[in-house]
């Protein structure tokens, strides 16, 4: 983990900052005066702000996890999206990464591990400090253990067994083997379940706002991983907890809503500070949506457009065209403001939205079909579709019903966190629907190799068959 440790060390001494003027941290990680940065209510909501600052605002900019990155990366590796070859996302679309590709390690594995290094070093200074009240201990607790798993759920997506660290013993963490994922997913949802019970059941605990963690974000991720995990009936019950009879949630009948500060579906969103990034676009955005007269950086596969019909109110709204040199492009504008509409310091008419209520649909229709309760999946998806002026589905059996559900998460997440990339692991049909239609993809690429430099500096990581 040593490279990890480099990669921290570089970005470490601003990260309890949300606006990179809180506390500098310039001593090594295990002699942090963790305490000193929870002395008392207004330094931790510093701090807590700077863990989600630093997700969202990463020194490596557009090529960090929390930024749009994974979606780029995700959707071109798959069946989604294709890339102007020689950018930082070729080499996914082309299913050629090796351990040696540096986004692989800086955008993604060391970055991850960083971010889940600081939030240790955060539940080390809650846990020890005697000037919160108990029930800001618990609330700031909360939100390190959903954002922790919720980092925890990508890396065992992505690299399989990885090194499961809560400490921050950097010399125990230097050399540390890898845990297998179903261990993993244990430790995390346990996790979850203990945010559960500290974190009170609505947003006043946020402010009104849902740009922090909150209870209901914590059952959206429980439901995602329990429906991973093959556990359909804490999936549903989790599910539902969201579904029924919460006042602030509900499906958007807009869809230009979505994903606007204001929306009722968003469960939970990341703001964008103008300290540090002064436009008013997401990273997603600017590269998706082209500058007048070029091809987008990443553009949409005639295989997902495929997926629509033309009443799809999805394809209306969330997908627009442009032509260059006589070809047509498709791109993703689920966000509106990009390179060619946005403002410096402008109004924030959008959010980088991580959770929305939509998912929940769609996870527990996925977990009722699973038990067979093929009547109750189609509600669930019905519900989605005729969100976006579509029909009912009907559903008659499992296999049929994973089709039918496959189809409509992908055009409900198209372009969105790589959904479409877990959805078809969790199903096992990454083969049967990436073999052929993309020449270089073989089966053991469903999970990505461990960086190189890892290998080399810690004697018990091995590398992921294949690669």
């Amino acid at each position: 983990m040593k490279n990890i440790i480099i990669a921290i060390s570089i970005i470490l001494i601003p990260i309890f900052s949300a606006c990179e003027k809180m506390v500098e941290i310039p001593a090594p990680a295990n002699s942090i005066t963790t305490t000193e940065i929870f002395k008392d209510s207004t330094t931790g909501e510093y701090a807590m702000a700077g863990i989600y600052s630093k997700i969202y605002y990463p020194i490596q900019g557009e090529n960090g996890f929390g930024t749009g990155f994974l979606t780029r990366v995700l959707s071109s590796y798959t069946d989604e999206s294709a890339v102007i070859q020689g950018n930082a996302v070729t080499a996914y679309y082309n299913n050629t990464i090796t351990s040696t590709n540096t986004s692989n390690f800086n955008g993604i594995w060391a970055l991850i591990y960083a971010h889940i290094y600081h939030i240790n070093a955060c539940v080390d200074g809650i846990n020890r400090s005697t000037g919160l009240t108990t029930n800001l201990k618990n609330k700031y607790l909360a939100e390190c253990l959903f954002l922790r798993s919720w980092l925890y759920y990508y890396l065992v997506g992505l690299y399989s067994d990885v090194p499961y660290i809560t400490d921050i013993d950097w010399e125990s963490n230097i050399q540390r083997a890898r845990n297998k994922v179903n261990d993993i997913y244990g430790w995390i949802s346990a996790d979850l379940e203990k945010a559960q019970t500290m974190m009170p059941l609505d947003y006043k605990s946020t402010r009104g706002t849902r740009t922090r963690v909150n209870h209901f974000a914590i059952s959206a991720l429980l439901s995602r991983i329990y429906l991973t995990t093959g556990n359909y009936d804490k999936c549903i019950q989790q599910a539902s907890a969201l579904l029924n009879n919460i006042p602030d949630l509900g499906l958007e009948d807009n869809l230009t809503n979505v994903f606007s500060p204001g929306s009722k579906e968003a469960i939970l969103q990341f703001d964008m500070t103008t300290s540090r990034y002064p436009f008013n676009m997401t990273y997603e955005a600017s590269n998706a949506i082209p500058y007048p007269e070029s091809i987008p950086n990443t553009f949409l596969t005639t295989t997902l457009l495929h997926q629509f019909s033309a009443e799809d109110k999805r394809w209306i709204t969330w997908i627009d065209s442009t032509q260059y040199e006589g070809k047509m492009y498709y791109y993703a504008k689920k966000y509106r403001i990009g390179v060619n509409n946005y403002a410096v310091n402008g109004p924030k008419s959008e959010l980088y939205t991580v959770l929305r209520l939509s998912e929940q649909y769609l996870n527990r229709a996925e977990a009722k079909i699973r038990q067979n309760n093929f009547e109750g999946a189609a509600a669930d998806i019905n519900t989605i579709r005729h969100r976006a002026g579509l029909a009912d589905t009907t559903i008659t059996s499992v296999d049929q019903g994973i089709g039918v559900l496959l189809a409509e998460r992908q055009r409900e997440f198209f372009y969105e966190w790589g959904y479409r990339f877990f959805d078809l692991k969790r199903n096992n049909k990454l083969d049967e629907k990436l073999t052929g239609l993309k020449p270089n993809w073989r089966s053991y690429m469903q999970i990505l190799p461990i960086p190189l430099g890892e290998l080399q500096s810690n004697s018990l990581l091995t590398q992921n068959p294949q690669y």
